[in-house]
């Protein structure tokens, strides 16, 4: 990988690590490499629009942002995302899927 391929390298919350590369959205945390950003899936507090947490799905496993806005805010923030509709568009140019859930909490 050359200097230049390296387009974005930010560290969020959780100690995980974001690197642009080329066309890709590279995901670390701490020492372990999770490989590719494949898909952010936005879990809701079940029968509301109260956002629960987002948790990204990668090629070698799932990370957990921090809860409600702040975490999935954070890591838009950090790439440059956007917010509403622009989100989907942004993370549709690296090959990740946007999702949505519901999740009990009781």
């Amino acid at each position: 990988m050359k200097l230049k391929d390296i387009l974005n390298e930010i560290k969020i919350s959780r100690n995980i690590e974001i690197n642009i590369v080329d066309n890709n959205i590279m995901i670390k945390q701490g020492d372990k490499d999770f490989g590719k950003l494949l898909e952010i899936n936005i879990a809701y507090v079940e029968g509301t629009d109260r956002l629960y947490r987002g948790y990204l799905h990668t090629e070698n496993g799932q990370l957990n942002l921090n809860g409600g806005e702040s975490g999935l805010f954070e890591l838009y923030d950090a790439v440059g995302a956007g917010r509403g509709t622009e989100v989907e568009e942004f993370f549709k140019k690296y090959g990740v899927e946007i999702t949505e859930s519901e999740f009990d909490v009781s």
